[in-house]
């Protein structure tokens, strides 16, 4: 069970407008959402036979929360190779290392007044017994 939603903010989620070239539009609170619960393909192997297959994970919302807290996610992971400054000591080439920073995503999100969670529910049976899907937007930390 979730506390809360921890969304990604992908920045190539961006997308030109059509009306003014070169812009970029922000990404929004829907977007991000639809992207956390996409369907996602996972390398599955047994560990007796170490035979292997591919799975799609989905996730799905058995239960609405009374409030809903979204974090957006404003750091990514970046890998740069570090390059190799002297010679191993039998004299060969070291492989590049890798360095691991933490990058802000300085991407602007559109925060609306509401927000659904209706197509992210297991089943549509649940909405009978829901009086609504909708959260209106209380609070904003920056």
């Amino acid at each position: 069970m979730y506390r809360y939603l921890s969304l990604d903010i992908d920045s190539g989620e961006t997308e030109k407008d059509s009306n003014q070239e070169g812009k970029s539009v922000a990404a929004s609170a829907e977007n991000c959402l639809k992207q956390f619960f996409q369907p996602e393909d996972r390398e599955l192997k047994c560990e007796k036979c170490n035979d292997g297959s591919i799975a799609t994970q989905t996730m799905r919302i058995l239960s609405l929360p009374r409030a809903l807290v979204i974090h957006l996610k404003r750091f990514k992971l970046v890998e740069r190779p570090v390059p190799p400054d002297s010679k191993s000591a039998d004299g060969e080439d070291r492989p590049p290392a890798m360095e691991i920073t933490f990058q802000k995503n300085p991407a602007p999100v559109e925060l609306t007044q509401t927000l659904s969670l209706k197509d992210y529910l297991v089943t549509n049976d649940q909405l009978r017994n829901v009086a609504s899907t909708q959260y209106t937007l209380r609070s904003v930390v920056h």
